[in-house]
């Protein structure tokens, strides 16, 4: 990996999960000082784990101003400039049309809006010069998806005698790589146990993720 963002100062919010890790991750094996933000201390301890050094997490929702003012206090404090401010934090809990509620629809705005807007804005003292700024879009909502955001996919396996899946088929694929990927590695780390094995080896995995990424529910079926 290059250096190509040594010496350079990054803060990522929304960056415990998605594409907010993963970017973190990369901008760090870059040589980059990177600050990230969630609205849970789990969330950011997993995050700075999977990063290693030269990141440091602060607590912030981006919808809230004051969070906003003191995520950038503390990078004034510990570098004084930034070169990369990546606004990546996004909101989508919706219900299906019909049962939308205005207090849904205030929080997404403030979130996504808002959010974004005094994320750029109240970083404006601290960039360089040259520095960079990254708006995080999604198509996700434009595409086919469950009912509050949710992406359901299903893997048909074939698992061997030692309880190994030894193949894996998308019997209902999800509405993009990513969560295929994540439903095909989740397959095959599925624990089967030799009783598992009596009968019929290929089994239907049904998994249910949240828009980050994470697994809210997984069910299996002989097939």
């Amino acid at each position: 990996m290059s250096n190509r963002l040594r010496d350079k100062t990054a803060v990522i919010t929304g960056g415990a999960s998605g594409i907010g890790l993963a970017t973190a991750k990369r901008f760090a094996a870059e040589g980059a000082r990177v600050f990230i933000t969630s609205r849970r201390q789990e969330g950011l301890d997993g995050a700075l784990d999977q990063i290693g050094a030269g990141a440091e997490g602060v607590l912030v929702d981006a919808a809230n101003l004051a969070d906003l003012d003191k995520l950038y206090d503390v990078i004034n404090q510990r570098v004084g400039s930034l070169d990369i401010v990546m606004a990546n934090t996004a909101s989508a809990a919706m219900e299906p049309l019909g049962q939308i509620t205005e207090k849904q629809v205030d929080a997404a705005l403030d979130t996504n809006v808002k959010g974004t807007i005094f994320t750029v804005q109240k970083a404006l003292p601290l960039l360089t010069d040259t520095a960079s700024i990254i708006l995080t879009a999604s198509t996700t909502t434009t595409r086919r998806r469950e009912p509050g955001g949710r992406v359901k996919v299903a893997v048909r396996v074939t698992v061997d005698r030692s309880g190994n899946v030894v193949r894996d088929t998308f019997e209902n694929a999800g509405p993009s790589k990513y969560f295929n990927h994540l439903a095909s590695q989740a397959a095959r780390k599925w624990k089967f146990t030799s009783a598992d094995n009596e009968g019929s080896r290929e089994w239907l995995l049904r998994f249910e993720f949240g828009r980050d990424g994470t697994t809210v529910h997984a069910t299996r079926a002989r097939s």
